[in-house]
């Protein structure tokens, strides 16, 4: 595959941890973990385009957080007293990308600051963000270089249902992204904090939230799955732009 790094942001765009309604800071911020030795986790990701170039992420944990993705592009993260501060994106031995979380004093995340250190740019976007009824959180973005960041960019509005992502709404244009979703196990929703994490993708085709995406309006991505005896899916077929030839296929190992 052409584009590792595209991929590996894939693999978070719909990641959410939480699996009930509740209030929108809950939906995002939530460090308290759910018995991780008794939870499934994802082992290994396999993903295959029409070529049948293939890419293998394997993962690594501790206890339910995330430490580590390794393939040709890999990923660490980092934590802080159980929240996510830091999450590094590397493609060879150097670092890429990587993203800052800011929390305030109730461990609810305020901001987070993806900075670009790549070969060909020195950039760095930060996100604000402010909780709103209806399970709705905007996120306001200004762009700059890596020490300030004040030129605003534009505004989007997300809303959850479940814990998931249904509907991201861009203010400056009005123009509405909607997703939809099975009713089975997500791939990532046992992963501490992948609520959290779910913010480094851009939605559009996707891995796992506290259900499976499978179908995006934004850009015509539907995603049939087949599922385990735990309702978890083993394997995926992504379509886009209404073709009747898979894009790629997805393999999923837990344990």
């Amino acid at each position: 595959m052409k584009n590792s790094v595209k991929l590996l942001a894939i693999l978070f765009i719909f990641c959410h941890s939480c699996t009930t309604d509740s209030t929108n800071e809950d939906d995002m911020n939530d460090p308290a973990d759910p018995n991780p030795s008794e939870t499934i986790l994802v082992k290994r990701i396999v993903m295959t385009a029409e070529d049948e170039e293939e890419e293998v992420f394997n993962f690594t944990y501790n206890g339910n957080k995330l430490i580590s993705i390794s393939g040709s592009a890999s990923a660490t993260f980092t934590y802080t007293n159980e929240l996510l501060t830091r999450h590094d994106i590397f493609e060879g031995p150097s670092v890429d990308h990587h993203t800052i979380f800011e929390y305030d004093t109730n461990n609810v995340l305020t901001q987070y600051i993806v900075y670009d250190i790549s070969a060909s740019s020195s950039t760095a976007i930060r996100n604000e963000i402010t909780y709103l009824p209806n399970n709705e959180i905007s996120t306001k973005s200004y762009s700059g270089d890596l020490t300030a960041q004040d030129t605003y960019e534009h505004e989007t509005i997300d809303t959850y249902s479940n814990g998931n992502l249904v509907k991201r709404r861009f203010v400056e244009d009005g123009y509405e992204a909607v997703y939809l979703y099975d009713t089975k196990n997500g791939i990532f929703k046992n992963i501490h904090q992948a609520d959290i994490i779910q913010l480094l993708g851009h939605p559009g085709e996707g891995e796992g939230a506290t259900n499976n995406p499978t179908y995006s309006a934004d850009d015509e991505i539907l995603i049939e799955y087949i599922y385990n005896a735990n309702d978890y899916p083993v394997s995926s077929l992504t379509y886009s732009g209404g073709d009747s030839t898979p894009e790629f296929s997805t393999q999923y190992f837990y344990e």
